[in-house]
């Protein structure tokens, strides 16, 4: 089986959601210009900060 590799530019604004916990984790991102801050939300309901990613940074 061969899997066919598609490339996509998506633009996100300051604060807009990329993907959020529990998502299939079916795409690879590369961060090109920015900063991406990779967050979880913990068993209390708060968001905690795993990292930032910046570019040239692969997430996904």
């Amino acid at each position: 089986m061969s899997a066919e590799l598609k490339q996509y530019h998506v633009e996100k604004q300051s604060g807009e959601v990329l993907f959020s916990q529990g998502d299939p984790a079916d795409s690879c991102y590369i961060v090109n210009e920015g900063t991406l801050e990779i967050f979880i939300t913990d068993e209390r309901g708060r968001k905690v900060m795993l990292a930032t990613m910046k570019k040239g940074d692969i997430i996904g």
